[in-house]
């Protein structure tokens, strides 16, 4: 799929979900897809398939000489490495083309925990890094934890995604096994990565 510079993420997963398809991209609708490309970009499924920089095909550069020319795996293969990473020092992007994967649902699980989950909910992030030394599925969160100073109390935030329609989604069934006691609220749904990408977003993209 080829994308300019200034469309931010949501017109890319909108583009893309008639087609049952996704690129790897933000986790909010309105990152800009220049700026996460280029400095790395983290995101649901990084852990199966990397980083958005590494599920670029090709860049269209305009170059310090402005010269445009197409980096890719066989031409301007320096260029190519640079900018995968390499936020904006290496020319002027123009145009992306990314790979993208037959992804027609995401599965996700939302829940806020009550302090006494804390012992429970550090497990089940642990036993989420050492799940994927075993199995390397297209899943990944947001993990937070609210302090209030004032109440001496936190809350513990689970956002997870994962590709398909299993539900509740598998990848996180250690967090759906938090006792209810220990749960505020905790809620399943399968959906689209597009609808996903507005469940966090903000003007200050704390959450990015």
């Amino acid at each position: 799929m080829e994308a300019g510079p200034a469309l931010p993420w949501i017109d890319i997963y909108k583009i893309l979900e008639p087609s049952g398809r996704i690129a790897i991209g933000g986790r909010l609708a309105s990152i800009g897809i220049a700026g996460l490309t280029l400095g790395g970009g983290i995101n649901y499924f990084t852990n199966k398939w990397g980083f958005a920089m590494d599920n670029i095909l090709a860049y269209e550069v305009v170059t310090g000489k402005g010269k445009v020319v197409t980096a890719n795996a066989t031409h301007h293969r320096d260029l190519f490495w640079a900018l995968k990473g390499g936020s904006n020092n290496f020319g002027i992007v123009t145009k992306f083309t990314y790979q993208t994967y037959e992804v027609p649902t995401v599965s996700t699980l939302s829940a806020y925990y009550l302090d006494p989950a804390l012992s429970t909910y550090s497990t089940a992030i642990d036993h989420l890094a050492l799940f994927e030394e075993v199995e390397t599925t297209a899943a990944g969160g947001i993990f937070t934890i609210f302090y209030n100073a004032t109440s001496d109390s936190s809350i513990f935030i689970t956002l997870g995604v994962q590709a398909g329609s299993t539900t509740p989604p598998s990848y996180f069934s250690n967090f759906s096994a938090i006792p209810a006691a220990y749960t505020l609220q905790s809620v399943t749904n399968v959906t689209t990565l597009a609808q996903v990408s507005y469940i966090l977003n903000q003007p200050e993209q704390q959450s990015r």
